[in-house]
């Protein structure tokens, strides 16, 4: 593939429907709901370059070291000057964030002109603890209790494997301000060291010479009028209130 011109790089959220023997649950390549916010149209300029995560669950600088290696192929393939547009939807923002920036501390161009957020959580998921301590108690359920569940959803008790491998792994941790341990309390150690991690590193802010333009989008179905920027002042990007139906 050498003939586009006009990348568009979307870096997908969190996708958590996968087993431990690393085979989908599902049968298309994601879980974004990008394409049903914009029409075709929107996308019908640009050559989309869509990035599944193999492993969600890894070290959320671990999945932006893979899309550097993305960003990279796509500059030394591109037919054309056009600079990329990247867009992150919830994780995949804080994974393009982590990349635009790291590599422009490294001293290396990344090309990009936009850096679209899509419902990025940059000062954690907000996930009520109830839920995590109902998922504490799920997780620790045995076979025979999750056997027993699992005929509900039709046998497939790769779901309940899943449910078990999410709640535990690496991202979460880095993205659930109230984490809930195996011991029952919360820890944010994980979360806290990530945070600091991306305030010193701050967002993108281009190529010498040319600046990035950094746009967030939210859902704001729900978002009060009035209500307070997502991001100082300082971190120059725009938030722009979706009203979203929710079907």
């Amino acid at each position: 593939l050498t003939d586009f011109d006009n990348p568009l790089i979307v870096s997908e959220g969190f996708d958590p429907w996968r087993i431990s023997k690393r085979k989908k649950l599902h049968s298309y390549s994601g879980n974004s709901n990008i394409f049903d916010i914009f029409s075709e149209e929107s996308f019908s300029p640009y050559d989309i370059f869509y990035i599944d995560w193999y492993d969600c669950g890894a070290d959320i600088r671990a999945n932006a070291e893979v899309l550097k290696e993305v960003i990279r192929w796509v500059n030394q393939n591109k037919a054309s000057s056009n600079k990329n547009i990247v867009l992150g939807q919830s994780m995949g923002g804080l994974i393009a964030r982590y990349a635009l920036r790291d590599m422009e501390l490294d001293g290396e161009s990344h090309d990009t002109k936009l850096f679209i957020s899509h419902d990025v959580p940059y000062k954690g998921a907000n996930v009520s603890p109830g839920l995590m301590y109902l998922y504490r108690d799920l997780y620790d359920m045995t076979d025979n209790i999750i056997g027993n569940l699992y005929s509900s959803f039709g046998g497939n008790k790769d779901v309940f494997n899943e449910l078990r491998y999410s709640g535990s792994c690496t991202s979460v941790k880095q993205m659930l301000p109230n984490y809930v341990s195996p011991t029952w309390t919360y820890d944010n150690s994980i979360f806290n060291l990530f945070q600091e991690e991306l305030a010193s590193m701050g967002f993108p802010k281009g190529d010498p010479g040319y600046p990035i333009e950094n746009v967030a989008i939210i859902n704001g179905g729900n978002a009060p009028s009035g209500s307070p920027s997502l991001f100082s002042s300082g971190d120059k990007l725009v938030d722009i209130y979706l009203k979203v139906s929710s079907g």
